[in-house]
């Protein structure tokens, strides 16, 4: 199972047709699954995320360990 869930991808295309003309389509609509690229997708977005909370914490540490000198 883990080996098609890493190759798969699907196109769906619809076309919808002209009420007045039925010969012409007047839109056409394209959908794309591709479940490797949502796979690479979900990680890059999970790192960025890890990142940025990191960066928050490192910030939020500077702040206490200012806030922590003794006055004099």
């Amino acid at each position: 199972m883990e080996g098609c869930l890493s190759f798969y991808t699907a196109v769906n295309v619809e076309f919808q047709q002209s009420p007045a003309v039925p010969e012409l389509y007047t839109q056409l609509y394209v959908m794309l699954v591709s479940l490797p690229m949502e796979a690479r997708a979900g990680e890059a977005t999970k790192k960025w995320k890890e990142d940025i909370a990191e960066g928050q914490h490192r910030q939020d540490i500077e702040k206490v360990k200012q806030q922590e000198k003794p006055k004099q």
